[in-house]
């Protein structure tokens, strides 16, 4: 009785009232079929294996743009797909499909409420998970100090650029050196005079690396290493001395020698030990910053997880409810538009 009012009332009442007496007389489809696929989808996510996620954390940097672009870099995925033999992990036929599939199963968040990039990587296997994460993180550094563009990384490419400079300069102040005339005059220069030679070559060194106009208060740290304050006040009266005795000596000299060749000698000896002054500092530098390079980059390891992360069992079964509900609500209005257009020929 109660349907047939429904029903006699949609034919002269509103579209609305007519929409409502055909879900009404397919109410037990629209409940019984969401019903059906629920139980379906929620009995299959029982089959489905657990997928666990380790996250790596990159502490914060203004760089963290730069950290996102060499994560997201094809060769570091291609080279952690064969470091971690992703190939027979995912049981893929070629390389490229594996190092595909754990592309898709990597995100690269940069949190912008404390500035850290996150990696996550998920897989079946919580050891596997973390291992990704942390290669992930291991391989970014690799690629970023490869190609100097970490501050550390940079420097020490500029310090060596400034050894092969220094190398080429010593080769030619020998040289110099084999010169017969400068050689005969060599032999007259006092030990004494050498010491203090070496001692000025040491000094002027020290300040040429000091003086070098770098970008970037980071960098400059790196660079800068001045000799110890004491250091320095030695070396400071070892040149006054020197250079009192080099007075001395040279006015001494003059009756055997000529000026000129002692003074050519003195010069030459000098560039010998500021070039080799030169290359041994830069080797010091560059020893302290290949320790410290890599740990310019704060990584923050990933932990194995313990608790699965997906698949969320329960929202995938209510998703899928509402999208059968949404279908069958959509095949009754279609099934009651093409009814009236029957009764209506």
């Amino acid at each position: 009785m109660t349907e047939k009012t429904f029903a006699s009332r949609a034919v002269t009442g509103s579209p609305w009232l007519s929409l409502g007496c055909a879900l009404w007389r397919s109410k037990l489809i629209l409940i019984g079929f969401p019903l059906i696929v629920m139980a379906l989808v929620g009995g299959g996510t029982h089959f489905m294996r657990d997928q666990y996620t380790a996250t790596l954390k990159v502490a914060p940097s203004t760089s963290a743009l730069l950290y996102v672009w060499a994560l997201r870099d094809n060769g570091l995925a291609q080279s952690i797909t064969q470091k971690l033999d992703l190939t027979a992990h995912y049981g893929t036929p070629s390389p490229e499909r594996a190092r595909d599939l754990l592309q898709s199963h990597v995100q690269f968040v940069s949190n912008l409420q404390d500035n850290y990039v996150d990696v996550k990587a998920t897989d079946a296997d919580p050891e596997v998970a973390k291992q990704i994460a942390d290669a992930y993180g291991n391989g970014m550094v690799d690629l970023l100090v490869g190609l100097h563009l970490t501050a550390a990384s940079n420097a020490i490419y500029e310090l060596r650029a400034r050894r092969d400079l220094a190398e080429k300069s010593l080769v030619k102040a020998r040289e110099r050196l084999e010169q017969s005339d400068i050689k005969d005059a060599v032999a007259n220069v006092s030990p004494s005079i050498r010491l203090g030679l070496l001692g000025m070559a040491g000094m002027e060194a020290e300040t040429t690396l000091s003086s070098i106009n770098l970008t970037g208060s980071e960098k400059q740290q790196m660079l800068i290493q001045s000799l110890d304050q004491n250091e320095l006040v030695r070396l400071q009266e070892r040149l006054s001395g020197i250079q009192r005795a080099l007075s001395d000596e040279v006015q001494a000299k003059t009756s055997g020698h000529e000026l000129g060749k002692l003074t050519a000698a003195i010069g030459a000896l000098q560039d010998e030990a500021y070039w080799q002054a030169m290359i041994e500092r830069v080797d010091r530098r560059v020893e302290v910053l290949q320790v410290t390079q890599r740990n310019e980059i704060k990584l923050i390891p990933a932990q194995t997880p313990t608790e699965p992360s997906a698949p969320r069992r329960i929202m995938l079964t209510i998703a899928a409810g509402l999208a059968a509900l949404l279908v069958t609500v959509a095949y009754v209005l279609v099934a009651e538009q093409f009814r009236r257009i029957r009764a209506s020929n």
